[in-house]
């Protein structure tokens, strides 16, 4: 098990935490608003989300960093990622790092 799964950071809102398989329901339907995917291709299926959730932990726990899931802490209910994520080496200006979040529409 890796020691990335008790990370936490809070605020007196927030908590960024590790991923949970209890939070990919709520970031399928976080994906599939419109509103939050405007300015992608097109809104993603579960199996999409779940697959892009599942990176997301693998990559934090490979790398220590990454997209973190957040929380409103007085109820625990998921609202989207926020964090860092190292982005392909394709780019003129790689090697980079994005600065990445989504949140569910109503925040």
């Amino acid at each position: 098990m890796s020691a990335h799964l008790n990370f936490a950071i809070e605020t007196a809102r927030l908590r960024l935490r590790a991923w949970h398989a209890d939070d990919f329901p709520a970031f399928a339907q976080l994906n599939a608003d419109a509103q939050v995917m405007r300015y992608f291709p097109s809104p993603l299926t579960q199996t999409e989300s779940d697959a892009l959730a599942q990176m997301f932990q693998q990559f934090i726990n490979q790398n220590g960093w990454g997209f973190w899931a957040v929380e409103l802490k007085h109820s625990q209910e998921f609202i989207g990622f926020t964090g860092l994520h190292a982005q392909p080496e394709c780019f003129d200006f790689s090697p980079c790092v994005e600065i990445g979040w989504r949140l569910d529409s109503k925040f």
